[in-house]
């Protein structure tokens, strides 16, 4: 789940593992912020390229060989009480089984928010299509 400030009732914290989101509004990142080119390059940036490496390497995923057939991995991100944002397709399922008809490749088909991170992360870093 994800913590606010306000969860922690002014007590000091000290985490373990911490992970930030850069791409937000709120930090210097964020494409708007930086200008009209931003300030990165899609994949060619030493910030993004030190951060992937960080994270993955504090879930010892960094060094994943891929998969050894194409692998789909189809996210869904379903709209919640909570969250009113997400990928809705009306043909969820027709989708899926148009993709699972595929014998030369495997399919997975999850709502990533309903998993834990880790299993997030390792699910993307098993996939080479996404």
């Amino acid at each position: 789940p994800l913590k606010r400030i306000g969860d922690y009732n002014g007590k000091v914290v000290q985490f373990e593992h911490v992970i930030w989101h850069l791409e937000s509004p709120a930090g210097i990142v964020f494409p708007k912020v930086g200008g009209p080119t931003g300030l990165m390059q899609c994949h060619h940036s030493s910030l993004w390229e030190g951060y992937r490496k960080h994270v993955l390497n504090q879930f010892d995923l960094l060094n994943v060989p891929p998969p050894p057939i194409p692998t789909v991995l189809l996210s869904f991100r379903r709209r919640t009480g909570q969250k009113n944002v997400g990928r809705v397709f009306q043909d969820e399922k027709v989708l899926t089984d148009v993709l699972k008809e595929g014998n030369m490749m495997s399919v997975t088909s999850i709502d990533l928010g309903t998993l834990p991170f880790r299993k997030q992360l390792e699910l993307v870093r098993s996939c080479n299509i996404m």
